[in-house]
């Protein structure tokens, strides 16, 4: 008790200001006169009602049903401004494609492949095209930058690296194959690892009104009803409260090629099909009877 008596009185939840430091000021907060108009400013999208400027999300499946290709499919059309998944853009983007996880013999493949059987697209090959009339034209320049080296998002040196590569070259959509790849060491089960990265990465996305997209997996089915999107989603809960939207593809179903693509956004949430040439569609056609 005398100890307890002679000790400091001041709670010690309390914190002083040394008074030779600046006078601490109060957040400034905005009014509802001041917010209230936010509501009446347009969404900038990179995809309509699919990825925003400015926004983090993730592309999620299972293995072999065509994450990759979809996003090729997505950086192609933002990038050309051709309807990435059949989808109206009003003009293309600067695009960077960190493929971390398929290499550069196998990501060129598919690249000469899809723009070998794309009519439009196929005027931004790297080795030209023949028109109709015979006549060889150069390719066209495709404001698609790729990146095949490894990348460790959980350090500092990566993350500004990351900053800066997005400056340097105005892009407005980063696609990273896959997240797994491209964290290092940190678990992406722990919040703590995961928050101490995505963080980071959403105030480079917000500063920069670039999104920013990360490939990555489901967890194993464990539900015998199904799961919904976050239950489905590999990792921390950190990655759900991080994720602006969420796109999740399914498998094809039997007796068909069309794969089911879930879009869940903070403002909406939708199902739509892909097409085999990976272009979305609101409903499976029915044969006519």
């Amino acid at each position: 008790a005398k100890a307890y008596a002679s000790s400091a009185t001041a709670d010690p939840a309390v914190t002083t200001t040394d008074p030779d430091d600046d006078e601490l000021a109060p957040w400034h907060m905005l009014s509802a006169s001041e917010f209230g108009p936010i509501a009446r400013t347009p969404i900038k999208w990179v995809v309509p009602d699919v990825i925003p400027r400015g926004g983090c999300g993730l592309l999620v499946s299972s293995p072999k049903v065509g994450k990759t290709r979809s996003a090729i499919e997505i950086a192609l059309g933002v990038a050309t401004g051709t309807d990435p998944l059949g989808i109206s853009i009003k003009h293309p983007s600067p695009v960077g494609f960190f493929s971390l996880e398929d290499g550069a013999h196998l990501f060129s493949s598919r690249m000469d492949t899809i723009l070998n059987h794309d009519v439009v697209r196929g005027k931004y090959h790297w080795d030209g095209h023949i028109s109709s009339d015979g006549i060889w034209h150069p390719g066209k320049n495709l404001p698609l930058h790729v990146m095949f080296d490894p990348i460790d998002l959980s350090g500092e040196e990566d993350k500004d690296r990351l900053r800066l590569t997005i400056r340097t070259l105005g892009l407005k959509l980063v696609i990273i194959d896959t997240m797994s790849m491209a964290i290092g060491k940190a678990n992406v089960n722990d919040s703590k690892d995961m928050y101490a990265i995505l963080k980071v990465i959403k105030e480079i996305a917000q500063h920069n009104d670039c999104s920013v997209l990360f490939i990555h997996h489901t967890r194993k089915r464990v539900f015998d009803k199904g799961e919904s999107i976050q239950e489905m989603v590999l990792g921390s809960t950190a990655l759900h409260a991080w994720a602006d939207y969420i796109l999740t593809l399914a498998a094809p179903e039997q007796e068909s090629n069309l794969r089911r693509m879930g879009v869940q956004t903070k403002m909406s949430s939708y199902q739509r099909y892909l097409s085999s040439s990976l272009k979305m569609i609101k409903a499976e056609p029915q044969d006519d009877e």
